[in-house]
């Protein structure tokens, strides 16, 4: 009898030992495993159907699988509030980093597609550590580039203005 309770918990502490381990690296390393992390949480739940911890270990298998039904539903969007939404709604979900990530790069192809350098400014000031953060600042260095001096602008001036004088001049001649 002894023997069969040493046994008993021996594997209570090895589940939750093993249980604890494997959500310390799924938080750690931010792995995708919603599954696996709700199958040890339902495998717990039959084990120790009168656990003081059922109350939480039910809510937290809810909330995490209303988390991942929602970000089925918003993975393929294209649209920004699905993202910002879903982050308000569940910060702490595994999907977080990739939903940041999603923002950045639909952030990107908004300030990439105006090709201006507020566009790329903007995209700084919400992703200042972006994927493309330094791709928006060497797009504005370019556009800043591009923009003419004064000496450049008065010079284009004259030879527009100096080339509509001589075509007048020649109409007038005939």
């Amino acid at each position: 009898l002894f023997f069969s309770y040493l046994l008993f918990f021996l594997i209570i502490l090895f589940l939750h030992k093993l249980f604890f381990h494997y959500y310390l690296v799924c938080k750690l390393l931010n792995l995708k495993c919603q599954l696996f992390l709700n199958f040890f949480l339902l495998q717990f739940v039959q084990l120790y159907p009168s656990s003081p911890f059922l109350k939480a270990i039910k809510e937290k298998t809810s909330r995490l699988s209303e988390a991942d039904k929602a970000w089925n539903i918003i993975s393929p969007s294209s649209n920004r509030e699905d993202y910002i939404s879903f982050l308000l709604s569940y910060p702490q979900s595994i999907y977080a980093q990739e939903c940041i990530s999603r923002l950045d790069s639909l952030d990107w192809l908004d300030a990439n597609s105006d090709n201006t350098v507020e566009s790329y400014t903007q995209y700084l000031r919400k992703h200042s550590k972006g994927h493309f953060a330094q791709l928006a600042k060497k797009c504005i260095q370019d556009l800043n580039n591009l923009i003419p001096t004064d000496e450049e602008k008065s010079t284009a001036n004259y030879i527009v203005n100096t080339y509509f004088e001589k075509v007048n001049q020649r109409n007038a001649e005939g």
